[in-house]
């Protein structure tokens, strides 16, 4: 049924947050090419070139530029985290941000896509080409404020849109059927296990970044 209804986008609400990030990842663009000289932060070898080469970091990773790579030059260079920053934006721009604005919603206003029960060997819902299901969070630490690009759907007249996700159910699971103590004891208080992971095993401090790369 919610394949055939569709779901309505509030497309003034993407025009804005496109016109918004668009923005923003120009002024963090400018500030990459200012600190590290580097004119494309999307460009693998432009980075390279300015991160190994000019900037004589150090490379154990054959070059790469990922965001593995880059979060652990950051800490050795805090510019790095404007290559970071242009990157998230770029991707939410180009991957959910203008095709919503421009090519999935139908004539109607509402976005229709497909799901597949077997899309994910975690047993989730995937969607099809056309990603509601899998749209991301609008991420504060890229953002000069909280927002969702969820903020976009809207429920039709007389409905509500609901969120709801199980807590870490795999890792539950997990600790049910090895009955390993630290996991039971760490569920049975209540206790946030990716929390419990950044603090107590990797000792860093708490962010909602750390959180996420501990997760």
């Amino acid at each position: 049924e919610a394949e055939e209804e569709g779901i309505p986008i509030n497309k003034d609400y993407i025009e804005k947050l496109k016109v918004d990030l668009e923005q923003q990842y120009a002024e963090v663009r400018t500030e990459v090419e200012a600190r590290l000289g580097i004119k494309n932060p999307n460009s693998s070898q432009q980075c390279a070139k300015a991160l190994f080469g000019e900037l004589k970091m150090e490379n154990n990773y054959g070059g790469s530029t990922d965001d593995f790579v880059l979060s652990t030059l950051e800490r050795i260079n805090k510019d790095v985290s404007y290559i970071r920053k242009a990157r998230k934006l770029f991707s939410l721009l180009r991957k959910y941000i203008i095709p919503m604005s421009n090519r999935w919603p139908g004539e109607d206003g509402k976005l229709y896509t497909f799901y597949k029960i077997w899309g994910t060997p975690t047993g989730r819902l995937s969607a099809g080409e056309r990603r509601d299901k899998d749209r991301p969070f609008y991420p504060a630490q890229t953002t000069p404020r909280e927002s969702f690009i969820r903020d976009a759907f809207e429920a039709e007249d007389g409905y509500s849109l609901i969120s709801i996700d199980h807590s870490q159910l795999e890792l539950r699971i997990a600790a049910w059927v090895s009955r390993d103590p630290t996991l039971m004891s760490i569920f049975s208080r209540g206790i946030d296990l990716h929390s419990f992971t950044l603090t107590e095993i990797m000792g860093l401090p708490f962010t909602k970044e750390n959180r996420f790369n501990a997760k």
